[in-house]
């Protein structure tokens, strides 16, 4: 009896493992059919044995046609023999097998799938079957492919702009070291620190300095000192302050003398909160100046003499108003009784004569 009953405790338990098996497999096949992608399984050796029927709406194909390895011949030509591969390998080695591809719809049309599949173990660590899906990525492959080429063609764009800002830079420099103005870019800090960033060859030259001398000092303490210095201070900060140009003439203490410059300042557009940077070009006037004042003294000189040659000729007009007067006065008295007024008269007349020399 004893036995009996064993045995009918065990009959009991191997039924309800085995419709909870069933009803697992019931719940499986009914997840497998439901979900939008194709499920698969295959055998350890790799070959399908189960496909769900969205297998079929995809591909057009049967089922039956799909086992083994049907499923391949779906594949698009130039990517079936690297995905069977792939396939053999995951199988062979038991690794997941994960691969994008191209695949045969209904419509005769190539879509982007990604497959994937995982061996199921039994617990000896053997591959009881294999597990896998594969799901339609084409708009992503789409959109993908969309970003990739924005990508590529904004890094187009940064190559190219990249090139200019480079050429243009270039092309800067060489003004910039070659021009024969004084050029220097100067800052302007938050805390009103007045200090120069760069400055040209010609600066150089004239300063008799090098420009690494100069760099990042305060104005005061470079080519500009004292009230000069604190005067070209204040101009740089009423520029900064204004954002406007501002032109004038100034004095540089150089190596060789001072010289006079006729100065431009140009605030430059900048990312850079904390201070405003500023453009100065410096023309050197001095000799332009000279000969403005030569020019001056030379034109002084010509309405000196012009007023001269005025001044000698109504002079010689009375000059000759009283030598008119002489001459009546001297015939008149030539019968007269006044004989001192002769010699007079002839003293008066050479008086007139040398003054009309």
């Amino acid at each position: 009896m004893l036995r009996i009953h064993a045995r009918g405790k065990r009959s009991r338990r191997q039924l309800a493992v085995t419709q909870a098996t069933h009803e697992a497999d019931r719940r499986y096949r009914l997840l497998a059919e439901t979900i939008p992608q194709i499920v698969w399984t295959a055998r350890p050796d790799g070959g399908l044995d189960y496909l769900n029927p969205q297998w079929t709406e995809f591909t057009g194909l049967s089922v039956e046609a799909g086992l083994g390895d049907g499923w391949a011949t779906c594949l698009h030509p130039d990517d079936r023999g690297c995905i069977v591969a792939a396939w053999a390998e995951a199988v062979q080695r038991g690794h997941v097998f994960k691969a994008e591809f191209r695949a045969r719809n209904a419509a005769g049309a190539y879509r982007a799938l990604t497959g994937q599949a995982k061996p199921l173990r039994d617990e000896s660590g053997g591959i009881r079957l294999w597990f896998g899906t594969a799901t339609d990525i084409s708009e992503i492959v789409a959109a993908r492919e969309v970003l990739a080429r924005q990508h590529a063609e904004l890094e187009r764009q940064v190559a190219d702009r990249t090139a200019a800002l480079v050429a243009s830079e270039a092309r800067f420099r060489a003004i910039f070291e070659n021009v024969p103005d004084m050029v220097f870019v100067v800052r302007v800090g938050g805390d009103g620190k007045v200090t120069y960033e760069a400055v040209n060859p010609a600066v150089e030259r004239l300063a008799g300095r090098p420009a690494a001398d100069m760099l990042g000092l305060r104005v005061q303490e470079n080519v500009l000192a004292g009230e000069a210095g604190e005067s070209q201070v204040a101009r740089y900060r009423a520029c900064a302050a204004g954002r406007q140009a501002m032109r004038f003439d100034t004095s540089f203490p150089f190596s060789g003398g001072t010289r006079i410059a006729e100065s431009i300042l140009q605030p430059l557009a900048g990312a850079d909160t904390q201070a405003v940077r500023i453009l100065e070009t410096a023309q050197d006037i001095t000799e332009r100046r000279q000969l403005e004042r030569q020019l001056a003294q030379a034109q002084k000189m010509v309405a000196v003499g012009q007023l001269t040659g005025g001044v000698a000729h109504d002079f010689n007009n009375l000059l000759l108003v009283v030598l008119g007067s002489l001459e009546q006065l001297e015939r008149r008295l030539a019968h007269g009784r006044a004989p001192e007024a002769p010699p007079v008269i002839a003293r008066a007349k050479h008086a007139i004569d040398r003054g009309r020399s």
